[in-house]
This record gives C-alpha cells, sequence and structure tokens, in this order.
C-alpha cells in the first residue's frame, strides 16, 4: 500500500492515501470518496509514520518523495522563520500545505488587528520539532545508505537550517544553555511550557549523530557549540517527564516523554539507562494501540517483548469490518485506511526483531521465544540481516557484508 501511494510528486497521505472509500461504509458522511477526515494538508505527526518503517525495509527510493517536500518548501520556510521571529534556519508547520505554508484554518482566516507570527490554533502554536524529527529521519537514511551525495546536497543543508533555527530564536540562560520558549510539547501541553521534550530528545539524539558524521569544519564547529548549547533533558522521579516546566493541563492524548525513545532514540537495547526507559515507558499517562499512538515501537525498542506483543495483537484486530480486504485499518483518529495505523503494525514488528545502535546489531530484542519467524532487515552502514527463528532458536542467519557477523548480538529472552 506504501509503495502505491508514494511514489509519486506528493508524500503518501495518512488519512486514506488513494485507497479512500466512500465515507459512508466507514461511519462518516455521504460524501464521494474523495473525502477525508482532517482535510487535504500533511500533517507532520501523522506524514512521517509511513516513512520511518521504509528505512528497515530498505526502501530508500520512496523516502526521497518526503524528502522532496520539504526540500522544496524550505526556501519559503527561512523566509517566514526571518519575517515571523527574526531567526535564521527555517520551522515547518504542523500542518503544511505542499506549498509550505499553514493550514488556513490554523493560521487563521480573520488576521485583523493580528501580527504575522501570530499563529491562531493553539493547537500549534509552539511546536517546533518537525524539523528535528525530519532531520532524524534524514540521518536513519544516510546511515544505512553511506550516500556522501544525500549527505551533502540534501542532509547537511537541511539539518543546518533545522539548527539555526533553535540557534536564533531562542535565549541561553546564564551557562549558555538554550531557554525553548514559547513552546509546546506537541498537541497535548500547551501552557506555561519550558524546553519540550521533543526538541530536548530531538536535539541531543540529532547533535550526538551528527558528531560522528565526517562534515566541514565551520558546520562541525556549528554542531558542537549547539550540542554544548542543549539543555538537559527534563528528569523527574526517575523517569522523562513532558518538559522542564509546564503546567498539567491536557489537551490531547500523546505521551511527549515517549519522544526520548522514538523518534529520538535516546533510550533502549543496546543504550546507556535502559532502566530509566522502561520506568518512562510503564508510567506514559496513555496507553493506547490505535492510530498514530506509538506505544508499539517504544516497546519494541525498549525490549519489552509482552507489552510489544500485547500491542501488537490490538493494532492487527483493528481491521474495519465492512470491508473484505484485511488492511483497511480505522478510521481510529483520522480515516480509512489509516496509513498510521497500518506504519506502526510495520514498525512495532521491527523494532520487536531487530534493534541498532550503530556499531552493535541487536537480533530479536523483544521477540516473543514462541512465535516463529522468518526476517528480512536492512541496518546501518548496509549491512542486510536475513534470518529465521523458530522453536525458541535461531535456526538460520545471514548477515550481509560478511564482516558484520561480528556485530550481531542475539537479544531474545524474557523481558
Amino acid at each position: 500500500m506504501t509503495a502505491c501511494g508514494g511514489r509519486g510528486h506528493y508524500p503518501i497521505k495518512f488519512n486514506g492515501s488513494i485507497f479512500t472509500v466512500d465515507p459512508k461504509f466507514a461511519g462518516g458522511p455521504d460524501y464521494n470518496a474523495d473525502w477525508r477526515r482532517w482535510g487535504d494538508c500533511f500533517w507532520w505527526q501523522n506524514t512521517r509514520l509511513p516513512y520511518f518503517p521504509m528505512i528497515a525495509r530498505g526502501d530508500f527510493d520512496e523516502l526521497s518523495v518526503l524528502f522532496r517536500l520539504y526540500r522544496e518548501v524550505l526556501p519559503l520556510c527561512e523566509a517566514r522563520a526571518k519575517l515571523y521571529h527574526d531567526a535564521t534556519g527555517a520551522y515547518f508547520p504542523e500542518t503544511m500545505t505542499i506549498f509550505g505554508t499553514y493550514a488556513n484554518n490554523d493560521y487563521g482566516w480573520n488576521r485583523q488587528g493580528h501580527q504575522p507570527r501570530e499563529v491562531l490554533s493553539p493547537w500549534w502554536q509552539y511546536a517546533w520539532q518537525q524539523g528535528l524529527e525530519l532531520t532524524a529521519l534524514m540521518l536513519d537514511c544516510y546511515e544505512h545508505t553511506r550516500d556522501t551525495k544525500f549527505l551533502n546536497e540534501e542532509l547537511i543543508p537541511m539539518a543546518h537550517a533545522v539548527l539555526s533555527y533553535y540557534d536564533t530564536r531562542f535565549q541561553r540562560d546564564a551557562k549558555g544553555k538554550l531557554v525553548i520558549s514559547p513552546t509546546q510539547a506537541v498537541e497535548t501541553y500547551w501552557h506555561g511550557v519550558t524546553n519540550d521534550t521533543p526538541s530536548v530528545a530531538g536535539l541531543q539524539d540529532v547533535l550526538d549523530r551528527w558528531l560522528k558524521v565526517a562534515a566541514p569544519p565551520a558546520e562541525r564547529e556549528f554542531w558542537q557549540r549547539m550540542k554544548a548549547a542543549t539543555p538537559a533533558l527534563p528528569l523527574r522521579n526517575g523517569r522523562v517527564t513532558m518538559a522542564e516546566a509546564f503546567q498539567p493541563e491536557r489537551s490531547n492524548v500523546e505521551n511527549p516523554e515517549l519522544f526520548a525513545i522514538w523518534p529520538f532514540r535516546l533510550y533502549g537495547v543496546g543504550r546507556p539507562d535502559l532502566e530509566l526507559g522502561r520506568a518512562t515507558f510503564k508510567h506514559r499517562t496513555e496507553k493506547a494501540s490505535i492510530g498514530w499512538q506509538y506505544d508499539g515501537q517504544c516497546a519494541g525498542i525498549l525490549g519489552l517483548t509482552d507489552d510489544a506483543r500485547q500491542i501488537l495483537l490490538g493494532k492487527i484486530r483493528n481491521s474495519h469490518p465492512n470491508f473484505r480486504f484485511p488492511a483497511m485499518w480505522g478510521p481510529n483518529y483520522d480515516w480509512l485506511p489509516d496509513q498510521d495505523h497500518g506504519s506502526n503494525i510495520m514498525l512495532t514488528l521491527q523494532h520487536m526483531a531487530l534493534a541498532s545502535t550503530g556499531e552493535k546489531i541487536y537480533l530479536l530484542p523483544a521477540w516473543p521465544a514462541d512465535w516463529k519467524v522468518k526476517f528480512k532487515l536492512h541496518a546501518p552502514k548496509n549491512t542486510t540481516v536475513e534470518g529465521v527463528y523458530r522453536n525458541g532458536k535461531l535456526a538460520s542467519l545471514k548477515v550481509t557484508p560478511a564482516s558484520r557477523r561480528t556485530d550481531v548480538v542475539l537479544a531474545t529472552g524474557p523481558n
């Protein structure tokens, strides 16, 4: 489905892709099949999900469609950052048209008495981490392919623009650390937020990975300066919290603290402080297994086999009973077929089967011992890992190139 919907000029639409149906058969209004709940824009939190599974699948050609859209709108986004906030670099709206502009309803139709910088929808007024997530996905692509042309012509310019926005938009405290405010923790926490976890985790993850990449000296100096200015990850009671400061009123059902696990992989199997990540997951506010909720891949990344299994089974039972095709997930939060739901099924499976830290490849870190599986997945450094697991044992394993075989660690077992 993603291959069919993702090879045009524009990215996959999360709310149906090219497979939309007459909405009256799925609990919607009596319109034709062009109707989609949540409309025509590309909502980043939704648009990202069909693309993250492409890395482990090796579908790097499909990723280029997403990257092209954000590359094409970058000049407009840079001009907007300068006009609205007198900042260099760029940020991307959460709800973005194909032209790079805000969705009209979010920006506000009636602009009388408002400055250009005022975004009238509180749902996405001060959200900035979208560019960091895009950069993390592009880094994934580079780490797997080692494509130096992509690195120099696409990734470095995009990362420089995204990091420059944080560098010039926000003030610093007495220790030289960024004070990210005004901001919000995705759609869920709007008020009194400082140093939201999605932004802080994103800066830490992206900059840690950047400093391992060969780059021009001036660019490396900039990354090092930004790394030194990145605030500490907000922690409370031995786990990650939503932001350094925030008012507890919730406006949606997200878990911003889980951004430190996915998409920014600061915690997980093979990484430091695994138990802190597991405690964060255990105490999350929302527990869900539908739509764009990302609990499944977080459980897989953390090696929590029972949680990952339970969430995965909940997801695959979500097919709409009115349709014979089993991948008609949803509608859930969005529309049918729910591309986010299907993508999260793939992400959950992938992270249950394989965890990469760059150097080491952890095999089956959250795989139930009583499930059999045959798999082929891509890992960093142009590596593929193929195997068969059955009867609680690894029956076969092929690693290409063979030199990476010594980096593979069998991590399956009760967790």
